[in-house]
């Protein structure tokens, strides 16, 4: 048989094959960073936070809307996704703002796909405003793609009426 190592004959099924996927994962690497005991704070949030995969990949879809937001001298492609329980930013920009980034002891985000990523990472107090209204924002770094920031729930749930419209990706809120 081609597909296998055994001998081939009429109505030979092949054993299906499996594979182990085994590596070393660029995050493992960044753990080991020596991280001093008084920059370490304890994620304040019982279970898992969540973040969509149209978050992670920058899609926008049914739930999701994106915009451009200025922080500090940057436009950055902010996600608004009420299927993210909390707000994220990907680490390079929180780099490029010169944003002081904290530790935090490692702890699961949840994918809606079931998968999970390791967080060890935010950044806290970051400026945005939206419609005229400063906010002072913290963030979860994750390595997302597509959208620079991700604002969930966590953001969301502060605002009071919230109007969206999907057709024109449109929302409007008081505050």
């Amino acid at each position: 048989c081609y597909k296998c190592d055994e001998k081939f004959f009429l109505r030979h099924k092949f054993k299906a094959k499996f594979f182990l996927n085994i590596s070393d994962p660029i995050e493992d690497c960044e753990r080991k960073q020596e991280v001093l005991e008084d920059e370490l704070i304890d994620c304040p949030y019982e279970g898992f936070p969540k973040i969509s995969l149209h978050a992670l990949v920058g899609q926008v879809n049914h739930i999701t809307l994106i915009i451009t937001r200025r922080v500090k001298k940057f436009k950055l492609q902010t996600l608004i996704d009420d299927g993210s329980t909390h707000n994220f930013m990907e680490e390079k920009i929180s780099r490029k703002l010169g944003l002081d980034i904290l530790f935090t002891k490692p702890f699961k985000v949840l994918v809606d796909n079931g998968h999970t990523l390791l967080c060890s990472k935010k950044v806290l107090q970051v400026p945005l405003s939206l419609q005229a209204h400063s906010f002072k924002i913290d963030f979860f770094i994750l390595p997302i793609k597509g959208a620079e920031l991700v604002i969930g729930i966590q953001l969301l749930e502060t605002l009071q009426d919230i109007i969206t419209n999907r057709k024109l990706l449109t929302m409007q809120f008081t505050h």
